[in-house]
């Protein structure tokens, strides 16, 4: 009379097993993610310089004469400002949306979501572009800021460019971590802000890092540009971000 119950007990058994057996080994889909990483640097790096500067060096720059006006000065600064903004608000953008794009759809195929592996990107893509070109707006703004407030008290300057930097890819891990978030069968409220948190602070990590590693280097690279130069330390900027991120999405996954 009892029989039901161990076929209840052995039906759960294996719709559990079966469950479990599609699962991946966190170390392989941590691997996985940072081989993701890499590519996603690779095509960040690429399309970033391929695409170069869009705002060229403004007009009243390259009149300026050997004694220019107060106001002649002040003219050629804002135009200045405007196309820093205008350039970083690409490179970054492009930079999100490749991050966002290329990391949710690998965590998305790694987490075996399906159709969802294509859903995440989508909105990797769109969040990474979003915040990418607000990062650049706010990290040419906040340069500006202090590079006028230290002139003269450099002891703290190293601080607040960790800090911008910190901004500018905490912010597109946020984009990132959104697109990895949803990319789990059924979607998760909790976990796409657990996805949210993790990828935005290890990108704010990143970030950070970048001025202490670079300036062990490559010691004569200015790592106070809101942008990395070309060369080695725009690849350790691109790349130590993607990577911890990367790292922290597979983890949380």
């Amino acid at each position: 009379m009892n029989a039901p119950v161990p076929e209840a007990t052995e039906s759960a058994t294996v719709d559990e097993s079966s469950k479990t057996a599609t699962d991946l080994h966190p170390a392989i889909r941590v691997f996985g993610m940072i081989l993701a990483a890499i590519a996603a640097t690779a095509v960040c790096y690429t399309t970033v310089a391929g695409i170069g500067n869009v705002y060229p060096t403004p007009p009243e720059v390259l009149s300026l004469g050997g004694r220019p006006t107060e106001a002649e000065r002040a003219a050629a600064s804002a135009a200045q400002r405007a196309a820093n903004t205008g350039n970083a608000m690409v490179w970054l953008g492009v930079c999100g949306a490749i991050l966002g794009g290329m990391l949710s759809l690998s965590n998305g195929l790694l987490q075996r979501a399906g159709s969802k592996a294509a859903i995440s990107a989508v909105a990797g893509i769109l969040a990474g572009t979003g915040l990418g070109a607000l990062a650049g707006n706010l990290a040419v703004s906040y340069h500006a800021s202090v590079s006028t407030t230290l002139i003269g008290a450099t002891s703290n300057a190293e601080h607040q460019f960790m800090m911008m930097h910190g901004m500018t890819w905490g912010l597109i891990g946020v984009g990132v971590g959104l697109g990895c978030g949803i990319s789990r069968r059924p979607i998760d409220a909790k976990q796409v802000i657990l996805m949210i948190i993790v990828a935005g602070a290890m990108g704010g990590v990143a970030g950070g890092l970048y001025p202490i590693i670079v300036g062990v280097a490559v010691p004569l690279v200015n790592t106070a540009t809101p942008v990395a130069p070309a060369g080695v330390a725009r690849a350790i900027w691109m790349g130590l971000a993607s990577l911890l991120i990367a790292i922290g999405v597979g983890r949380a996954s």
